[in-house]
């Protein structure tokens, strides 16, 4: 994954500095598990300066310590405890009661990016449930939402039942010009795959569609299909399709507006202005930062973040690969280099309209502590999702995969990866095989450039060879990966 330098001067935090100094004051005289660990670091007082302090993750500080000494001096104020998404090593993160607030932050955000006060809305809690934070506390926001709205919205909390999701929208598709499914992204992908095995195709309102994803990234062109299928239209509507950034540890952090999703829509068409932000490959999701009571810094690329809550978090990282940018440049950037033949003339309009009052940016590009060795390269999970989901393999793979670095008895390693491919895909032949591998070597090899060494200097000349190509390759036909999406909150592809 190469990212260049930026032609937009970076920010390096955001948020309220003092407020953050004042938590690590105050985590330090009434969090035991925080001062046992500024001790462990040679620290007896807190030191002066707060980016002196070091820096915490969940292995050094949340396992490594008495989940009773991390709690808050108010803990007693909490009501809601929700998991994070690893069920082999589950974490319980107590979260204050602040639904009211987050409810009117989402009815805003739904108004300015949704129209939802122009068109009778029925939101549709697609996410796991259970006690999974990205589902349990978006039903409990948009619940709220329907509560003090004066115009239809509706709540329909069906979780992962996609037979009564489909069964919702087919019978109360008369009532509402929209319907908002809060999801996975990989879920889309379920729910219209068993759209089409049923033989609901023709009769599916799919024109009235749109998506509110979490807990996944995905690639532009998958985007790029729903908008093609849902067919959003009209002023300040940029696609079908926007993404929440959030996590168990943290709660919300940041949104895509449609002008921020319009800007990565551009940069996936347009290779040339990509290149000139900086980037050859993996494009980031642009979200505004609307954590107001958050500080977050980016070090090493990575996003730290202080905030007082039920486990407070001081300089946490979250091994997230991002950028900060400041929205006013950023959008007047990509302005400047509005072509005069103008044929993306939607988007760059609606970048245009929306201003310049929108939140500062996080870009993600993608976890930066999720990877795979293989040999010199190390193979992040954001360019396996990436080459997965390119757009010459989605025309035959669902873009659920399993990956993992082996070694054969000789001592060879090698990348063995299993993809699922489409209900509408035929039995796989030898010419279609041979495709599928030819296309992820050449992706590894674009996002990758060690990998690309290695490829052409040594493994290249074993592809004709099963017993020592570097990419051993399987198929497996749907929905043997995707159903594993109701056992599991989200996708993950590494073994």
């Amino acid at each position: 994954m190469i990212i260049n330098k930026s032609p937009i001067t970076l920010l390096k935090s955001l948020g309220d500095k003092r407020l953050a100094q004042f938590h690590a004051e105050r985590a330090f005289k009434n969090v035991k598990a925080y001062a046992h660990f500024l001790e462990g670091k040679g620290l007896t007082t807190l030191p002066a300066a707060f980016e002196t302090l070091p820096l915490m993750n969940k292995q050094n500080y949340l396992l490594a310590s008495n989940y009773f000494e991390l709690l808050a001096d108010d803990h007693h104020k909490e009501t809601l405890y929700l998991r994070s998404s690893n069920l082999k090593n589950s974490f319980f993160w107590p979260q204050y009661n602040t639904t009211a607030m987050k409810g009117l932050l989402l009815r805003s955000y739904a108004e300015l990016n949704y129209n939802i006060y122009t068109a009778p809305t029925a939101c549709i809690i697609a996410a796991s449930l259970g006690s999974w934070a990205g589902g349990t506390s978006f039903a409990y926001y948009a619940e709220n939402v329907s509560d003090i709205t004066e115009y239809p919205f509706s709540v329909f909390t069906a979780g992962n039942n996609i037979d009564e999701i489909i069964e919702f929208i087919l019978k109360y598709e008369p009532l509402y010009e929209q319907f908002l499914l809060v999801l996975c992204p990989s879920f889309i992908t379920y729910i219209l795959d068993t759209v089409d095995s049923l033989g609901l195709h023709a009769k599916f309102p799919f024109h009235k569609l749109r998506f509110s994803t979490l807990g996944e990234p995905f690639n532009e062109s998958f985007r790029e299909h729903l908008d093609t299928l849902c067919c959003p239209a009209g002023a300040g509507v940029a696609t079908s399709m926007l993404s929440i950034y959030g996590s168990a540890d943290t709660d919300l952090l940041g949104a895509e507006s449609q002008a921020s999703a319009a800007i990565r829509k551009l940069l996936y068409q347009d290779k040339s202005l990509a290149t000139k932000m900086g980037y050859n490959g993996i494009l980031p999701n642009f979200f505004h930062f609307y954590a107001i009571d958050y500080y977050i810094e980016e070090i090493g690329g990575d996003l730290c973040i202080t905030k007082w809550q039920g486990i407070p978090l001081i300089r946490y990282n979250l091994h997230d690969s991002i950028q900060l940018y400041p929205w006013k440049e950023l959008r007047a950037f990509i302005l400047a280099h509005r072509p005069d033949n103008d044929q993306n003339k939607a988007l760059y309009d609606v970048i245009q309209d929306i201003g310049d009052h929108l939140p500062d940016i996080v870009a993600l590009f993608g976890r930066s502590d999720s990877n795979l060795k293989l040999k010199g390269s190390l193979i992040a999970e954001v360019i396996l999702d990436n080459v997965i989901q390119s757009k010459p393999l989605t025309e035959f793979l669902t873009g659920h995969y399993k990956a993992s670095a082996e070694y054969d008895e000789h001592d060879h390693q090698y990348l063995r990866l299993l993809v699922e491919t489409k209900k509408s895909t035929k039995e796989p032949s030898p010419e279609l095989f041979q495709f599928l591998y030819q296309k992820i070597i050449e992706g590894l090899c674009d996002l990758q450039h060690e990998f690309k060494k290695d490829y052409e200097e040594i493994y290249k000349q074993f592809d004709q060879d099963p017993e020592k190509c570097v990419l051993r390759l399987g198929l497996c036909k749907w929905p043997e990966l995707s159903q594993e999406l109701f056992k599991k909150t989200k996708r993950r592809g590494l073994v």
